[in-house]
């Protein structure tokens, strides 16, 4: 029998369709919120979009744009106001069900700083996977493959350079091959080459594997903009334009 995750996955589609959020907050501390109303502001106007697997989808804007909103409201991680809808293959992406179909990577994660590139793999892999240590040993031989870690294997997490910390984090959320991985700026301050090398890894692993992508960026370069198959900018909270990278104005 197949199994949930195979089922859903298989021409997996992420759809966000007129999606809202409103957010209410107190100014000050919380002696003022006794006497003051609290504050209410819309972060998000009628998102729509849609992802197909093979995609990533990159949301473009600047500080305030509310890119990361939109991200932390699909993997369920923010309070408040949601009017529209964010789908799943036509299911609606439940907390539990991003738990266990999709993955959210948060270059703010702690990880040993002596363990070395292999062992945090292979670590991660033995607690996320239910299956026998050949299947492991592949998953992880594999991914170092395709994220290009397999020369910095041995070295230890605290000697890594960021560009190369964030492929292995990247890695780690990718070991249990999620339908959908969401990245929060993936190339923020990283250097020409080391943003091209993540994202083309990236581009690579979701096309071979049939997965989607949906990450941030403020003002990507052309060669940046080559990797994504889809874009939506945004601008405070509104879409601007959303569709085919190579068909925007």
């Amino acid at each position: 029998m197949r199994s949930h995750k195979h089922d859903i996955s298989f021409g997996a589609c992420l759809e966000i369709q007129e999606l809202s959020f409103i957010r209410s907050f107190v100014k000050g501390n919380w002696v003022s919120s006794i006497y003051t109303p609290p504050v209410t502001a819309e972060f998000l106007r009628r998102i729509s979009l849609k992802i197909v697997h093979g995609e990533v989808h990159g949301i473009i804007g600047a500080a305030g744009s509310g890119k990361s909103t939109l991200l932390k409201v699909v993997s369920n991680q923010i309070e408040g106001k949601l009017d529209g809808k964010v789908l799943l293959n036509g299911q609606p992406l439940t907390r539990k069900i991003f738990s266990s179909l999709c993955e959210y990577v948060d270059f703010k994660t702690q990880l040993l700083p002596s363990l070395s590139v292999e062992q945090i793999l292979h670590y991660h892999a033995r607690l996320a996977l239910n299956c026998k240590a050949d299947t492991v040993n592949y998953r992880v031989f594999t991914l170092m493959q395709q994220f290009d870690l397999g020369p910095i294997a041995d070295r230890t997490l605290a000697s890594l350079r960021e560009a190369d910390r964030r492929r292995l984090l990247i890695a780690m959320h990718l070991v249990k091959d999620p339908v959908l991985i969401i990245i929060d700026d993936p190339i923020k301050g990283l250097d020409a080459l080391s943003a091209f090398q993540l994202m083309s890894s990236l581009q690579d692993y979701t096309k071979r594997q049939a997965r989607m992508a949906l990450v941030t960026m403020r003002c990507p370069r052309s060669d940046i903009y080559q990797l994504l198959t889809q874009i939506t900018l945004l601008f405070y909270g509104e879409i601007i334009y959303s569709g085919p990278t190579k068909q925007m104005p």
